[in-house]
């Protein structure tokens, strides 16, 4: 097995319970991840990108508390999954394709 990235105080409760690989109940690979172990890298602060994408994009979690101007009104954005493409251009709301949900080559950039 590759190297493993262990949170030291996991964000999630369920990064610490129900979701134990073998090795430790907070701990998931770097590398070879599947969706709910990306999931769990996600919620833990991680940034994930996929081999199979064949770009240096990444995805992120974009917590709550940024703004966002809108037909000049500034809105609040709750948490969601955000895309970054390389020269840093942000696309927030990115939603996985079923391709990327059924994949098991997600893994933990530190891009």
């Amino acid at each position: 097995m590759g190297k493993l990235y262990i949170p030291e105080e996991p964000q999630f409760e369920e990064a610490a319970e129900g979701f134990s690989f073998g090795i430790q109940s907070n701990a998931v690979p770097y590398d070879n991840l599947n969706f709910g172990q990306a999931i769990v890298a996600l919620r833990n602060g991680q940034k994930l990108k996929r081999e199979g994408w064949g770009h240096e994009g990444y995805v992120t979690v974009m917590p709550a508390g940024g703004r966002a101007l809108i037909d000049g009104a500034q809105i609040d954005l709750a948490d969601c999954m955000g895309f970054v493409v390389p020269g840093l251009i942000l696309q927030p709301g990115w939603t996985p394709t079923q391709n990327d949900m059924l994949a098991d080559d997600w893994a933990i950039t530190s891009a």
